[in-house]
């Protein structure tokens, strides 16, 4: 009778051990790299979690991916409206960070969302402004984790006036 119980205790002990082995294996494999997840720097636009509709805005317009090239949010010449984003940097493998702007002289657009369409079909949807200036540059950062940004494509989304409470 002694010895059945000391093989209940040895049993059980050895499952107890098992299942330790497997929640550190688990978790080990979790955060290979030993660090916590890159948080966004201060500042940075992270993607919205709330579905897309694009019913919710009055206007659109695309966003170029381009290279400073002017005064006028990057662009050479003067615009009515202007919408430009720099091409990408990776800040970290999987990670890529996008400076941009957005510009319209003499006018005020409210609620603005970049929308970044990917060839895979992921869209990405990004709060950037409550509202433009009417004089200045509205200048933006946004954070994409993706392994590559290759074939995006940028949209503003905005309306005329602030939406109603």
């Amino acid at each position: 009778m002694y010895i059945s119980r000391m093989e209940k205790v040895v049993s059980r002990t050895a499952l107890c051990v098992a299942e330790l082995c497997v929640a550190l294996l688990v978790a080990s494999c979790t955060n290979v790299t030993g660090s916590a997840p890159l948080a966004p720097s201060p500042g940075v636009r992270t993607a919205s979690t709330t579905p897309f509709n694009a019913q919710s805005f009055a206007l659109w317009f695309p966003a170029e991916i381009a290279e400073r090239v002017g005064s006028q949010c990057g662009y050479a010449g003067e615009r009515k409206l202007a919408a430009r984003l720099d091409p990408p940097t990776q800040a970290s493998p999987g990670v890529w960070s996008f400076n941009g702007c957005v510009a319209s002289e003499g006018n005020v657009f409210y609620d603005l969302t970049l929308l970044l369409l990917f060839p895979d079909g992921e869209q990405l949807a990004f709060p950037i402004a409550k509202q433009t200036s009417r004089d200045s540059e509205t200048k933006f950062t946004v954070e994409v984790r993706r392994q590559t940004t290759a074939g995006l494509v940028a949209r503003l989304y905005c309306n005329y006036s602030p939406a109603t409470q």
